[in-house]
């Protein structure tokens, strides 16, 4: 698979010292406000992409997270962090290449990613558990997030 789980305790600690140092409430409410693209589906998250020659990541339902001193909190490797309100998500998209880390926040567990194997022609579904999680995976791979609960997520450039 081009993802794994990794150490809970690893992940709990990285986004706990986020959170400390912002605190949650405050990252709530500094968001901006929800992007809704007028294509997205929350329905077409579970489907194959439509279209493989769109790669950029601009079709959801979410909040970009808005801190002046992100890159002082995480880190310059940070790509991005967002906040999903339920039935919020990002739809299919590729992310050009390299290695990504995305350290994640479901309110419920009832949010993930699904991922698209063309020589398949497959989705999988992955599916987030309650609180921390934490995903690795190589770019470029078709992926998209989904949430039916509040789902916080930052994602790294590892590589």
């Amino acid at each position: 698979a081009q993802y794994v789980f990794y150490n809970r305790n690893v992940c709990r600690s990285t986004v706990s010292m986020i959170i400390n140092s912002k605190n949650i409430n405050s990252i709530i409410n500094n968001v901006t406000p929800l992007r809704v693209s007028d294509s997205f589906n929350f329905e077409d998250l579970f489907k194959r992409p439509k279209d493989l020659t769109y790669t950029r990541n601009n079709i959801g339902k979410f909040h970009d997270v808005v801190c002046e001193d992100m890159a002082t909190v995480i880190g310059k490797k940070c790509k991005n962090a967002i906040l999903y309100p339920p039935n919020g998500g990002m739809g299919w998209h590729t992310n050009g290449s390299g290695k990504r880390m995305y350290i994640s926040w479901s309110e419920t567990g009832n949010s993930g990613m699904n991922w698209y194997n063309i020589e398949k022609d497959k989705v999988t579904i992955d599916k987030d558990e309650v609180g921390f999680n934490i995903r690795f995976f190589d770019i470029p791979q078709w992926h998209c997030v989904w949430a039916k609960c509040y789902r916080f997520s930052i994602g790294f450039d590892i590589g």
